[in-house]
């Protein structure tokens, strides 16, 4: 199910989306590097994923932690939603130890 020594490296995740990088159940040593992330509202999320041996470094992530939404519901009305002040990198259903080094965050405007 989940996979192991995954690099992920040099890519552009512009969004608006809900997960930039989603790192699932027993994945682990997950390296990320040298990554954008745009208008991401989790821009990386571990969802119970191991974190041991993996690492977060030198990213940039603009404008992440925050996601607008527009559909049209069952009653045929427009909803807009708004989510805010979720966490930029997600470790709330992960375990182990994780590295986090030299990223930047850049509030939206």
């Amino acid at each position: 199910m989940g996979a192991h020594n995954i690099q992920v490296i040099n890519n552009t995740f512009d969004g608006p989306v809900l997960d930039g990088v989603s790192i699932v159940s027993t994945s682990g040593d997950v390296l990320v590097e040298n990554n954008t992330f745009i208008n991401n509202a989790y821009a990386v999320f571990y969802g119970g994923a191991s974190t041991k041996g993996s690492v977060i470094k030198n990213n940039k992530f603009i404008s992440c932690g925050y996601l607008e939404t527009s559909y049209y519901n069952n009653l045929k009305q427009w909803e807009n939603n708004t989510y805010d002040n979720l966490p930029v990198i997600s470790l709330k259903k992960s375990s182990d130890n994780l590295d986090i080094i030299n990223n930047t965050f850049v509030l939206r405007e």
